[in-house]
């Protein structure tokens, strides 16, 4: 494990290394596509071809997707910085009480602001801020499961 991967786990005990968003080739792509159907004014051309290929009458509702793909773009992760358009009150929280994670934090078990985290993760920052605690960020980060369904094998 190097230096570099550990500065990957995220104050909440999340492994900012297995998101998509972490510099997100997908959201670098999607910006240069972006900015060459700007530059094509491709949106005047859907105008005209629209009204024989309905499937460009969609045409507002890709851009759209397609900026919501380069707004996922994470450069540099929780520890430095953050990821753009999420104020998280767990980072917060651990800076402002100069903690390294949660897993350090004697109110864990009481906290609620993991709340808004649960949609998208259930009980998995939970899961694993107590082997974070029990064993060590290290050792934890060795020894840690695999989250997201893009990760794992079958």
């Amino acid at each position: 494990m190097t230096g570099e991967n550990r500065a990957l786990i995220a104050f909440c005990g999340l492994y900012c290394g297995d998101c998509l968003r972490l510099g997100s080739r997908a959201a670098e792509l999607a910006a240069k596509l972006r900015a060459e159907l700007e530059k094509s004014r491709f949106a005047e051309y859907v105008q005209v071809k629209s009204e024989f290929a309905p499937e460009f009458q969609d045409y507002p509702a890709f851009l759209k997707v397609l900026q919501a793909v380069i707004d996922l773009d994470c450069p540099s992760g929780c520890r430095k910085g953050g990821c753009p358009g999420l104020d998280c009150a767990i980072r917060a929280c651990c800076l402002d009480k100069q903690l390294d994670g949660c897993w350090e934090c004697d109110g864990l078990d009481q906290c609620d602001r993991f709340d808004f985290l649960t949609p998208w993760h259930g009980d998995v920052v939970r899961h694993n801020l107590r082997p974070i605690r029990a064993l060590g960020p290290e050792a934890w980060l060795e020894r840690r499961p695999l989250f997201y369904v893009w990760l794992k094998t079958d």
